[in-house]
């Protein structure tokens, strides 16, 4: 029986009760990349990233802010119920995303919320179309069947930026120059917001001993949902998710789409999660493949009726009789 993981970490905008329209970013180990931060900024190493933006976002506990989204296809997206929520069970009336180029307004009326395919539950996700389609995004897969455990992967989030090198922490993490600290990791600057990459592997069993399994159930307040999850340690390839990275795509080197990043949760209740990301993190994502018969449904441009293939096939042979009417005799 798959277990059920509660009392997660939203990775959303908990630090906006703070300051407000700030969050955190993907943090990656070991991989200063730029004279701006320790990020990866920009150069996506799959062009599917690029799919993922930022929304405005909003929640009636924690105010307004910032965190990603993703665009799947045909003008729809996909993100987290908890980012743009607005109380029990509505949407937010007005959605504004930004995928490089400029901002674009959809209408909280296009949302439609999933459901858990066992009992019809409402989940964590919700969907909603775009008035436009932005220049800077592809069409994508989304997976149909579970991550298999080392399944590597690429995702972005939005937010502030990893500013340090390697750092050591006590048990009450206070940074300490002791030789082997209990706990390592980084430093993170929550102020700056931008939007970055990481890579990781599927590396978390989240079954039971009778049956390991890649996925388990979760609820941080907003509804059952399927997640896989990875652990962050000291490696260029390893990555943690922490606020503001919610709505992010998870992505395999293909470009298929299996996930979207949820939630995290930490080794030692001590940390500050808003300012520090540590080696034992654990980072959760939405497991997209439970729930893609349903995104497929709904993000699918509607095959023509009869009735519809019969107008459009007329319509060039009528313009062809038109077309002689209208032709001079000779």
């Amino acid at each position: 029986m798959t277990k059920t993981l509660r009392w997660l970490f939203l990775a959303a905008i908990p630090c906006l009760l703070l300051a407000p329209g700030r969050s955190l970013a993907v943090i990656t180990g070991a991989m200063p990349n730029d004279d701006a931060g320790y990020d990866n900024v920009g150069d996506f190493p799959i062009t599917q990233l690029a799919n993922v933006g930022t929304i405005q976002a909003t929640n009636g506990d924690q105010g307004n802010g910032y965190a990603a989204v993703t665009y799947i296809q045909n003008d729809w997206c996909i993100v987290p119920f908890h980012v743009v929520g607005n109380g029990d069970s509505a949407i937010m009336p007005t959605l504004t995303v930004n995928f490089g180029g400029g901002n674009i307004v959809a209408s909280g009326s296009t949302a439609v919320r999933l459901v858990n395919p066992s009992d019809d539950s409402p989940t964590d996700l919700v969907l909603f179309k775009l008035p436009s389609t932005p220049s800077e995004v592809t069409n994508v897969t989304v997976a149909t069947s579970d991550p298999t455990f080392n399944t590597p992967f690429y995702n972005a989030g939005f937010g502030g930026e990893r500013n340090s090198g390697l750092q050591g922490y006590d048990d009450n993490f206070n940074e300490t120059n002791e030789s082997n600290p209990p706990y390592s990791g980084y430093s993170v600057d929550s102020y700056i917001q931008v939007l970055d990459w990481g890579q990781n592997k599927v590396n978390v069993n989240l079954g039971t001993n009778e049956d390991p399994s890649t996925t388990a159930v979760a609820n941080a307040g907003y509804g059952d949902v399927t997640v896989f999850a990875s652990d962050f340690f000291n490696s260029s390839q390893s990555d943690q998710v922490t606020p503001g990275d919610s709505g992010g795509g998870v992505f395999t080197d293909n470009g298929t789409l299996i996930g979207l990043n949820e939630a995290y949760d930490v080794p030692n209740s001590n940390q500050d999660i808003l300012w520090s990301a540590v080696f034992g993190d654990t980072s959760y994502y939405t497991d997209l493949a439970t729930y893609a018969p349903q995104i497929n449904a709904i993000t699918a441009v509607p095959e023509p009726t009869s009735g519809m293939l019969l107008v459009a096939l007329a319509a060039p042979i009528l313009a062809r009789r038109r077309s002689r009417r209208a032709a001079p005799s000779i």
